[in-house]
């Protein structure tokens, strides 16, 4: 019924290959100094192609002297940090259904 996993450690950044079809810009992990959170949410990415695909956010981190946010993101079986962009990844509201 639910799925239930452990966030992966927020080191991990895994490696893609140049044509990697995810459209937002490959980051760095965090460093120990950067502050993170681990919120997790349920999101859709767009890919090259247009389409937009299911991913997992696991992580956010952000830097103070850049103003820049980061996300782990899980999608198409990858885990790695990207550069937030509003227009590529879009959080998925989690609602109960009205009968409940």
């Amino acid at each position: 019924m639910f799925e239930l996993r452990s966030a992966p450690p927020l080191s991990l950044n895994q490696d893609v290959p140049p044509d990697w079809p995810v459209r937002m810009r490959c980051a760095e992990a965090p460093g120990p100094a950067d502050p993170s959170s681990t919120h997790i949410w349920t999101a859709l990415v767009q890919f090259q192609s247009g389409r937009w695909e299911v991913a997992t956010i696991w992580a956010w981190s952000w830097t103070w002297t850049k103003a820049e946010w980061r996300c782990q993101v899980e999608v198409a079986g990858v885990t790695r940090w990207y550069f937030y962009d509003s227009k590529l990844l879009c959080k998925v509201a989690r609602r109960l259904p009205a009968a409940l």
